[in-house]
């Protein structure tokens, strides 16, 4: 990884009592107010036998018969095959595994009431056109048709079939839901666009780039900045991205761990656009490497997208939190899925052995969902996940409980966890991510 981004947490450290990260606004610090100690400390967090991996003698997967996902009723929302619960927390191999065999999908496709005025197209963000040409072409027989339609409305469709949320947005919107389930317009969207992808690798989207148009360039390649590109390369525009990390996908690729969105999909995604004629440029901190200024007048691009991400993650500021084995989500997401740490010693970046140890993720959302599954898969502690959730009732984490195997959400009030971590850590054992 590049320096300078401090997603990764190595560099954090203590200066007046504030969190610090050396690398982006170091090293230049008031020496009297840096806290060597917990430096010092926490430069001890790896020094343990890095036994922090899963066994590499994990048996080979054993895929989920078909005959346990029948074909639902006629008027039935599909269920989509998925991998076994007791074989899935011990890997990260994708637990969704798709519309199979092809029946699902057309059965799926068939519930479709083609609307007139289809309202799951005004809760796409892109306005891909769902019932009336995309779902249609699955009824036909035609699902690599449904899948370059798809394609001339969405950059990223194999990754929004995957983790987009329609359940506020396409899904959130179709006439079925409200009296059943809608259409699973994620599922077939993802059948569609696999297929195309596997099918015929060949069959992309034409740039149209041309030496008339003026030069973009992109900070971030996150899913912002890739979408822009897609866009910007059909119309014509020469576009280089400029990305901090050594690869391509920002948050798909830091943030999302392996089993909801496999890193390959992003990397095929990233590959498309390269076809289409877009650059890709790894290891360039923007601000560091190159000015916006340099963008502009020394380099020639007349316009500048900055899709920088979030970026850095908001502290508790309470006692404790530089202990050992206490992440906030970026570090430990970061170092799971960019830096693949789960496989150590395989790869240069560790991460604490969680085996049979507790765990405490401090919010409800997505982001720690996935903490609380990648604990699992680290060897945490099967039913003492916990979920500590400030003030926010009906939570993701709560709503999803009764499908997981954590033990509980806790939706405590603000205050009750703005104490101290002091006494609750034991030294270098993880127990809470934020």
């Amino acid at each position: 990884m590049v320096d300078g981004t401090g997603m990764c947490g190595g560099c954090r450290v203590l200066v007046g009592g504030k969190v610090r990260f050396t690398c982006v606004e170091g090293p230049e610090f008031d020496g009297h107010e840096v806290d060597f100690d917990t430096i010092i400390y926490r430069n001890r967090a790896y020094n343990h036998d890095e036994d922090c991996r899963l066994d590499t003698a994990i048996a080979t997967l054993e895929k989920p018969n078909l005959e346990d996902y029948p074909l639902a009723g006629e008027k039935e929302r599909q269920q989509m095959p998925e991998l076994p619960i007791e074989t899935r927390i011990h890997n990260f191999e994708e637990v969704a595994l798709g519309f199979t065999p092809p029946e699902q999908a057309l059965a799926e496709a068939n519930r479709c009431l083609d609307c007139l005025v289809p309202k799951c197209v005004e809760g796409c963000p892109v306005s891909v056109k769902i019932p009336p040409d995309f779902i249609r072409l699955i009824k036909s027989g035609d699902p690599i048709a449904a899948g370059k339609l798809i394609k001339e409305d969405n950059s990223l469709p194999r990754v929004c079939g995957r983790v987009c949320p329609q359940a506020d947005q396409c899904e959130g919107n179709c006439v079925l839901g409200r009296r059943g389930q809608p259409i699973a317009i994620g599922a077939l969207e993802r059948y569609a666009t696999d297929l195309l992808a596997k099918e015929d690798a060949s069959i992309q989207i034409e740039s149209k780039a041309t030496n008339t148009l003026p030069p973009v360039a992109i900070v971030g390649s996150g899913p912002a900045s890739l979408s822009c590109a897609g866009d910007l390369a059909r119309a014509g525009y020469p576009v280089t991205v400029y990305e901090a990390f050594h690869d391509f996908g920002g948050v798909l690729r830091y943030g999302i761990p392996e089993f909801r969105l496999p890193k390959e999909i992003v990397s095929n995604e990233v590959e498309t656009l390269a076809k289409m004629g877009v650059r890709f440029e790894a290891n360039v901190l923007i601000g560091a490497t190159h000015t916006i200024q340099d963008l502009q007048n020394e380099m020639g691009y007349k316009a500048v997208f900055i899709g920088s991400g979030a970026g850095l993650p908001r502290f508790l500021n309470i006692p404790g939190e530089s202990m050992i084995g206490i992440y906030t989500a970026n570090e430990f997401l970061t170092r799971v899925n960019l830096m693949k740490a789960y496989t150590y010693p395989k790869v240069d970046t560790p991460i604490l052995n969680m085996h049979e140890k507790t765990v405490a993720v401090f919010g409800g959302g997505n982001t720690a969902l996935d903490s609380a599954r990648v604990s699992l898969r680290l060897g945490a502690k099967k039913k003492s996940i916990s979920f500590i959730v400030a003030a926010k009732k009906n939570c993701l984490a709560e709503k999803k409980r009764s499908n997981m195997p954590w033990r509980k959400a806790l939706s405590l009030p603000s205050y009750a966890i703005r104490r101290n971590f002091m006494g609750t850590v034991k030294a270098g054992s993880p127990a809470f991510v934020w």
